[in-house]
């Protein structure tokens, strides 16, 4: 992993950029830990990486329904049907369905479906006190989350 962009063919020396298309801070973790575990990189790119992304999207969605629901099992079932919909919204590879799940090996799919919901769920879950009902919470969340 280095500077040079190999994907543009220029008809001599490749290309070298300082920070565009090149790796990110997630790839160079993947490469630290295939280098560590002497795994080859492509095979922690893309099985691992995305294995783990993929994971981590219906557990963020399942942590952020507990704290709204009031047993495990209605927040397990919210994330069935959750990531179910996220299924059937998979007609391109812009909508949701096509965004998530099957492009999960790159970090920013992590940042947009696992990161967010857990952002989230970290203010609501150490907070002393609620000050408002959980549905008006959940508004108000739904509301900053909109920007």
């Amino acid at each position: 992993m280095d500077f040079k962009l190999l994907f543009f063919y220029s008809g001599g020396q490749p290309f070298y950029s300082v920070g565009y298309l090149t790796a990110t801070a997630f790839d160079y973790i993947l490469g630290v830990f295939s280098y560590l575990t002497k795994i080859p990189f492509i095979k922690v790119y893309y099985e691992l990486g995305g294995g783990l992304g993929g994971l981590l999207i219906p557990l963020s969605i399942y942590l952020v329904l507990s704290q709204f629901s009031r047993t495990t099992m209605s927040a397990a079932l919210g994330t069935f049907f959750t990531t179910l919909s996220i299924f059937l919204l998979a007609e391109t590879v812009w909508t949701p369905g096509g965004y998530s799940f099957i492009r999960s090996f790159e970090g920013k799919i992590i940042l947009l479906f696992a990161g967010i919901p857990l952002l989230h769920t970290i203010p609501l879950s150490i907070s002393p006190g609620q000050v408002f009902p959980r549905g008006l919470n959940l508004l108000l969340l739904l509301r900053w989350s909109q920007g």
